[in-house]
């Protein structure tokens, strides 16, 4: 078996496959079956896996299973654009959760579009013990841009039009720098 470091959710390359035109390879799939995939497929994520997914729990499109992959993404896909603030700070999902079924069964299905997936301790992992479905408004209130005070996101807009980088805010203000991007973005402190 080819050594690859090794993703929560992601099927393990098994062997390359030769002649054909695309790179493609034989994986194991987190179920134990084995199938061939383009390598670009897998390591993007829109190959997941042999098909199980969609055919063991048929919830591949439902809001539950959003933020079970949303939740996977943040915490081991560095490429996303939240990662730093997740998996980059060492929050990981704990092993059984790497199973979409596993995860299901702990926290049941989402309750509904103005639910999110919180972590009670901010600091803490995806863990059953530690996550639970609240209403967005109630996980807003936990987000680093609540400690900010309305002069503060004043400033932060000030300084922004004047072309201050995020990074530099972020420093100043004590905040992620997505935090800084809500603020820029409106996406948080609307009405200030």
């Amino acid at each position: 078996m080819i050594n690859q470091p090794q993703c929560f959710g992601k099927p393990v390359l098994i062997k390359y496959e030769t002649g054909h035109k695309k790179r493609s390879a034989t994986f194991r799939c987190d179920c134990g079956n084995t199938f061939i995939a383009r390598v670009e497929n897998v390591c993007s994520g829109n190959t997941k896996s042999c098909g199980c997914l969609k055919t063991k729990h048929g919830m591949t499109d439902t809001l539950t299973y959003r933020s079970w992959d949303s939740m996977i993404s943040r915490c081991c896909r560095s490429s996303k654009s939240n990662y730093s603030a997740y998996g980059g700070r060492g929050i990981r999902v704990c092993d059984e959760w790497r199973i979409f079924t596993n995860f299901l069964r702990d926290m049941g299905v989402r309750p509904g579009k103005e639910y999110q997936l919180d972590r009670i301790n901010n600091d803490g992992n995806y863990e059953p013990s530690n996550c639970r479905w609240v209403k967005c408004a109630e996980n807003i209130r936990k987000k680093q841009s609540t400690k900010l005070s309305e002069d503060e996101v004043r400033e932060i807009r000030s300084l922004l039009c004047g072309g201050t980088r995020n990074c530099d805010l972020s420093r100043r203000f004590g905040v992620s720098q997505a935090t800084i991007c809500d603020i820029k973005n409106g996406r948080a402190w609307v009405g200030v």
